[in-house]
């Protein structure tokens, strides 16, 4: 099961995942849940992943294309975004609401198909980054598509299996001194 972290500090964030896939005894494999995004000078991105690999690699895939589209354009039956999207977001709120569409879109065209043989189709994610001008921020991302940022009063955020986290986290961030905004 995956366990994805991001934690906003005075002194910037932290974010890490696993790369556990399947926690099954006979089949064990990996895959990186950390994903690293600067489309632009001005702008760094951190998507942590946990949920539906397929869903996730899908939004990843979209992400990319509409990236690419952006600085090669080319003649494709896909039409780049009109809304903000990572290479022009004013604001990472911005950023958090396009990685929720995305993902509310590919809910929508495989969700139906995979809730028939029993799967889930959901995906989660927590967004981090900054866009010149702002202070680096922290986003969850649900399934649905809506996100919530991390605050004073919530200074990190968890996806995944999270059930043994929050006290390691409390620990860890006590014993280093680390104060969270």
């Amino acid at each position: 099961m995956t366990y994805c972290v991001g934690l906003l500090l005075d002194q910037g964030l932290v974010l890490a995942s696993d790369s556990r896939t399947n926690a099954g005894v006979d089949n064990i494999a990996s895959y990186s849940k950390l994903h690293l995004f600067q489309p632009a000078p001005d702008r760094l991105f951190v998507l942590l992943a946990a949920g539906n690999l397929a869903t996730t690699r899908e939004v990843l895939d979209r992400i990319r294309r509409d990236l690419n589209q952006v600085t090669h354009p080319r003649p494709s039956f896909h039409q780049p975004p009109s809304g903000p999207t990572l290479m022009n977001a004013n604001y990472l709120f911005e950023a958090a609401n396009y990685i929720g569409q995305l993902s509310q879109a590919v809910l929508n065209q495989h969700g139906p198909a995979l809730r028939q043989i029993g799967a889930s189709p959901e995906a989660t994610f927590i967004l981090g980054g900054q866009v010149a001008g702002e202070s680096p921020g922290l986003f969850l991302v649900y399934p649905r598509g809506n996100a919530i940022a991390a605050s004073a009063q919530t200074p990190y955020l968890q996806i995944g299996d999270s059930k043994f986290g929050k006290s390691a986290l409390d620990l860890i961030a006590h014993k280093a001194g680390l104060r969270t905004k």
